[in-house]
């Protein structure tokens, strides 16, 4: 209802002492109704990137064959950080964004999914160091990402970069 009215939907209990550990999260739907969740995983213990996915609005998640309902992709490469989730314009994909290096806070790189399970690494889109970003649509063929980076350190500057949706 164009965000009307709100109410609680789907959630889930982790074990902290034993499983992922999710905190900074994003969301962002697909244009079959598919709503994609990605977290930060704080669980020193289960590296990689922490995915959930709601095909019925969000009322609940879809378990994963594991019969977990949180998946901790592994073959996505980041350290402890915040990461940023975008539909293309298209409504297609998801596009998922965060450093790629798993120690440190640097190359920022772009990941896509058509159904929010399988991820296919994409572009490069800043080598040096980098941290916390966000994806916006530009237009129907360029997403952004503003990232903060810099020449030493993450933490010098906030760049906005251009990526083409064709290149993803």
């Amino acid at each position: 209802d164009g965000g009307r009215s709100w109410r609680i939907g789907a959630n889930t209990s982790v074990d902290q002492a034993v499983g992922p550990i999710p905190d900074e999260t994003a969301i962002t739907e697909l244009g079959d109704g598919t709503i994609v969740l990605s977290s930060r995983n704080g669980s020193a213990d289960a590296p990689g990137r922490i995915f959930a996915r709601s095909t019925d609005g969000a009322d609940s998640f879809a378990v994963w064959p594991d019969g977990d309902l949180l998946q901790v992709d592994e073959d996505i490469t980041t350290p402890v950080v915040q990461g940023s989730l975008l539909t293309t314009p298209d409504g297609e994909r998801a596009v998922y964004a965060s450093p790629s290096d798993p120690r440190f806070r640097r190359g920022l790189t772009m990941w896509t999914s058509a159904d929010g399970e399988s991820w296919a690494q994409g572009p490069l889109a800043v080598p040096g160091p980098a941290a916390y970003s966000d994806l916006v649509a530009v237009d129907d063929e360029t997403v952004g990402v503003v990232v903060e980076t810099g020449a030493r350190n993450p933490y010098e500057r906030i760049d906005f970069v251009p990526v083409p949706v064709e290149g993803l």
